[in-house]
Formats: structure tokens, C-alpha cells, sequence
């Protein structure tokens, strides 16, 4: 049962936490600043409808920090429309699929044992949309999407939609050949970034906007240092129009508006500079989970071929984790 000396021990908990590294891909610790920053009077405030043009009296403020957020997240990401509303990549990647999609549609999407996450992948969101969704090829010896493979699935099969980015990213995909095959037919690129937007925006891993996806989604609480929450973004001003009345016409009244001013705050914190580049003081600790990593891929994987430890299984969160013995710590 919980009792009140659980609902109040949040400072406690808070304080366990930020006295460690939390490694788990999936989390991360917000500062100080950005917690602080939660307005429980903007959640109690509903806004339906499009910024500046809302159907509620007085709801300036929550159109201000939409406006403001989308503006921060297109010059971070190089993006030329945000949307800043939903508040989760699964109801974003719901709302993509079905803003772009139709019944009976084919999506092409990582699969479960190569990190695919479920609103994502084969039998999990995509198909509340009625989406067809078949298998990405996967490169396991070296650990990313087999990117000519796919280029060819991608002509040979015609999607509507090619859906990337996984819940487990090792290395960057070659993103080049499967814009071109996607553009060729006219299929839709997606990318969700949940895992690795906070890289993105540090400069040290790829924008998947600047190699020539269409879309991309993303948490906002895991490399990247926020609340749970989710940003669409994209290249062509027309996707926006279109997804943002999706969302007033059919798809989402209100949101926690709350939330708002403290994805702004996360959005400000990942420009500044000392969050541009890693830290040094996590590279040491990075090799060495990465040596013990090895050292039990090498012992359960025996004479199987490099990369099989975590990536053959269903609970790709948590195999990493695991197989480092406690180094660290959804969507």
C-alpha cells in the first residue's frame, strides 16, 4: 500500500540516484532545474487546438512555449517544423502511422530481435493503424541494419513507409542508400531517434534529417535530458501542416501542458556548451563496461559468430545491462 511517507520520499530517492552513473539506455536523471521547472497549474489547464488559435480563453502562455520549443528543436536538429504536443514517442509514432499511412499499407521496420521497439515493429503499434509491416535486413556481424539489403527490399517491395532507428543502436546505420530507394518509389522515411536524440543534438552521432529522412520522432528522456515526452520533427513544411491538423481533427484533445516549460528547460540545457561533446569522465567508464561486455559475449556466445549476446532475444533493453554485471541502471 502506498502511504504518504512513499508519496514524500521523492528527495530521498532523488538524491540515491544522482549520487550514480545510471548506464540504462532507456533513463536518464533530469537537473534540478528541469524538475523544478513542472507547473501543475499549466496541467490542470486544458488548450485544445493549434497554438495562438485554441478554443480556451487565456491559454497564451502554453501557445508561447509550443511555439517557442518548436522553434529551439528545428535550429537543434536542423529541422524545418516541430511538433511539440505529444507526450510519447509510442502515440507519436501511432500519429505518424496514421497521419501518412492507410489500411492495409506496407511498412518496412526493424524487427523485435534487432532492437526493434514495439511501436515500431511487426505486431506491435504500426498495425493499430492497419499497417502491413514486414522485416528490415540486419547486419549482425557488424551490428547495424544491412543498408544494401534493404535498399533493394525497398525497390523489390514498394513500401508506403520505411520506419528506422532501434531501441538498440550500437553504431549508426548508412542511412544514404535507403533514401535514395525510398525516394525513388516514393515511400515515406521515418526515424526515431528515442535512444540517441541527445547524441544527435551533442554533434556525435549522425542527423538523420541531414542525411535525407523525411520524419523523425523521438522520446525525450533518455540520451536526450528530459521528462517523458515526444517530439515530432521533419524536412518539408507540408508534413507539418499536415500532421499538426491530424492531431487537432482527429487524434488528441488535451495534453499535460505541464510538461511544457520543462521541455523547454531540457531544450536550453542541451545547448549549452559543456553538453556539446561526452564527458570525459564517462569514456573510462565506458571502455570498461565495454571490455566486461566482451568478455561474457565471448563466454555465452562460444563458437558463435561476434554480436549474438542481446540481440537475438526480445529484451534487447535490458541484455546490455545484464551482461555488464551492474556497471548502471522505455519509452
Amino acid at each position: 500500500m502506498i502511504t504518504q511517507i512513499h508519496l514524500h520520499g521523492s528527495a530521498a530517492d532523488l538524491a540515491e540516484l544522482s549520487s550514480k552513473t545510471v548506464l540504462y539506455a532507456g533513463a536518464n536523471l533530469p537537473s534540478p532545474a528541469i524538475l523544478a521547472a513542472y507547473s501543475p497549474a499549466l496541467s490542470a489547464f486544458p488548450a485544445m487546438g493549434p497554438s495562438h488559435l485554441k478554443e480556451q480563453p487565456g491559454t497564451a502562455l502554453i501557445s508561447a512555449l509550443e511555439e517557442e520549443i518548436s522553434d529551439r528543436v528545428c535550429a537543434m536538429f536542423g529541422a524545418s517544423w516541430a511538433e511539440p504536443r505529444l507526450p510519447s514517442c509510442t502515440m507519436a509514432n501511432l500519429a505518424v502511422f496514421q497521419c501518412f499511412g492507410t489500411p492495409g499499407a506496407l511498412l518496412l521496420a526493424p524487427a523485435a530481435a534487432h532492437g526493434g521497439h514495439l511501436s515500431q515493429r511487426r505486431g506491435g503499434t504500426p498495425e493499430l493503424a492497419g499497417l502491413e509491416v514486414r522485416d528490415l535486413p540486419f547486419d549482425a556481424a557488424n551490428l547495424r541494419m544491412d543498408a544494401a539489403r534493404a535498399a533493394e527490399d525497398i525497390r523489390a517491395q514498394k513500401p508506403a513507409m520505411v520506419m528506422l532507428g532501434r531501441s538498440v543502436i550500437l553504431r549508426p546505420d548508412d542511412l544514404a542508400p535507403v533514401v535514395q530507394a525510398a525516394r525513388e518509389i516514393g515511400a515515406l522515411t521515418i526515424y526515431d531517434a528515442s535512444h540517441v536524440l541527445g547524441l544527435i543534438a551533442g554533434g556525435t552521432f549522425p542527423n538523420p534529417l541531414a542525411a535525407g529522412i523525411d520524419l523523425m520522432t523521438s522520446s525525450t528522456y533518455k540520451t536526450f535530458p528530459g521528462r517523458p515526452h515526444a517530439l515530432v520533427m521533419g524536412r518539408d513544411p507540408k508534413d507539418g501542416a499536415r500532421l499538426a491538423e491530424f492531431i487537432d481533427r482527429r487524434f488528441m484533445a488535451n495534453g499535460d501542458n505541464g510538461r511544457l516549460p520543462q521541455m523547454l528547460m531540457s531544450l536550453r540545457e542541451a545547448a549549452e556548451p559543456d553538453m556539446q561533446v561526452p564527458r570525459p569522465r564517462f569514456r573510462p567508464i565506458a571502455r570498461a563496461c565495454q571490455k566486461r561486455w566482451r568478455q561474457k559475449e565471448a563466454a555465452s556466445c562460444g563458437s558463435r559468430r561476434p554480436g549474438c549476446a542481446g540481440l537475438d532475444r526480445h529484451r534487447s533493453h535490458s541484455a546490455a545491462s545484464r551482461a555488464v554485471g551492474g556497471c548502471g541502471g522505455h519509452r
